[in-house]
């Protein structure tokens, strides 16, 4: 092209862009949503956005994003019929899906985020046969439809192409960043806060997460056990967390096991109010048998806590050396993990320096910068 026409041409057209935020209040993808749209907003101000959910849970993050109402129920089969009437009547040119819902309807590109495929791998956690059902055919169908997936490490990268026979270069590798929030916070408010807010007294052990099966708390309470009694450490257990089902199961072991004075159950905490509990914690634990990436465990890190973890390959891939590594399957495994950090002084600093410099890696302006990659890509822009 000659330089006169560089010159004068005229600038592309935005794009119009909707994101799926459904789910913006949930744990994990609620924090992925959120943290995804505000730096969207810090790193393209030209593209147009519909951020589909209910307005009085999204808040607008830039002058060009627009929040549409949307309320069509997750997993279910109006949401495959009701997102892309939207996105027609939207005239978008791209649909972003945050989580595995899609529909064969399709008025515009898709990217769809599949985060990990637990509910393949893992079937015992679906209530009914019609949830694993669903979750099962929209999986299959999501990798149909998608002209991009975007998911959160290799290892879920690596499950997606050998389960669900995806082409690796469908699928996009994009990090989880860890938020601003999350650093350590100052000693003397950490404590007048654990006191005033959750008559906590430190030292404690800490655990955020679901208390879904997979996570393993169960097994986690078993290992405490141990660890009490190997070390007779005044050390309590703090589980941030909550599913009615399992956390009766797990309360009623505590006091079968008369661990009723050292174990707390906060139930669910809002992700502003964690930093306080991660930067108290004198550990933090995280038992799970099966993850996609793991963010507790970064959150954990940024906020200057060693990390004990699961040895699975999702957590390896985060984690890098910066956390103690146990096998999950073996409470006494987990308790001599969690046994060697609190009493050796050297591991425990090398965990919390290190620690902090892995979560340092990670950066929710950089999962911006690289899904807009993504967005150009599949638009033909690029």
């Amino acid at each position: 092209m000659p330089e006169d026409d560089l010159l004068t041409s005229e600038p592309m057209t935005p794009a119009r862009i909707g994101i799926d935020c459904r789910k913006i209040l949930d744990y994990g993808i609620g924090t992925i949503t959120s943290n995804l749209i505000k730096n969207l907003a810090l790193v393209d101000t030209e593209d147009e956005y519909s951020l589909l959910g209910d307005p009085a849970q999204i808040q607008k993050p830039g002058h060009n994003f627009t929040v549409v109402r949307e309320s069509a129920k997750r997993y279910s089969i109006s949401e495959s019929i009701r997102l892309p009437l939207k996105a027609r009547k939207l005239r978008l040119d791209l649909l972003h899906w945050l989580h595995y819902a899609s529909s064969p309807l399709k008025p515009c590109r898709y990217v769809i985020s599949i985060h990990d495929i637990n509910h393949l791998l893992f079937p015992e956690l679906l209530r009914s046969k019609t949830a694993r059902l669903y979750a099962k055919s929209m999986l299959r169908l999501a990798t149909r439809v998608a002209d991009r997936i975007i998911t959160a490490s290799n290892t879920s990268k690596a499950e997606i192409v050998k389960h669900l026979h995806v082409p690796e270069d469908k699928i996009s590798v994009i990090y989880n960043g860890v938020a601003e929030i999350f650093k350590p916070q100052p000693p003397e408010e950490v404590i007048q806060r654990l006191k005033t807010d959750y008559a906590i007294e430190p030292p404690y052990i800490l655990y955020v997460g679901s208390l879904r099966e997979h996570k393993n708390v169960a097994r986690l309470l078993e290992a405490f056990k141990n660890l009490k009694m190997s070390l007779e450490c005044d050390h309590s257990l703090v589980i941030v967390g909550d599913h009615p089902k399992q956390r009766a199961v797990l309360e009623n072991y505590v006091k079968r096991n008369r661990l009723a004075q050292s174990v707390r159950f906060l139930g669910a905490v809002p992700h502003d109010k964690l930093p306080v509990l991660y930067s108290g914690a004198h550990l933090f634990v995280f038992p799970t048998l099966y993850e996609g990436f793991g963010l507790p465990v970064l959150e954990a890190m940024a906020c200057g806590v060693p990390v004990c973890a699961s040895d699975i390959h999702a957590l390896r891939e985060v984690a890098g050396d910066a956390a103690a590594f146990f096998r999950p399957y073996e409470p006494l495994d987990m308790a001599d993990v969690m046994a060697s950090v609190i009493m050796d002084p050297d591991i425990y600093d090398a965990l919390k320096e290190n620690g902090l410099q892995r979560a340092s890696t990670f950066s929710w302006r950089r999962t911006a910068e690289q899904t807009l990659a993504v967005y150009q890509e599949v638009l033909g822009r690029v």
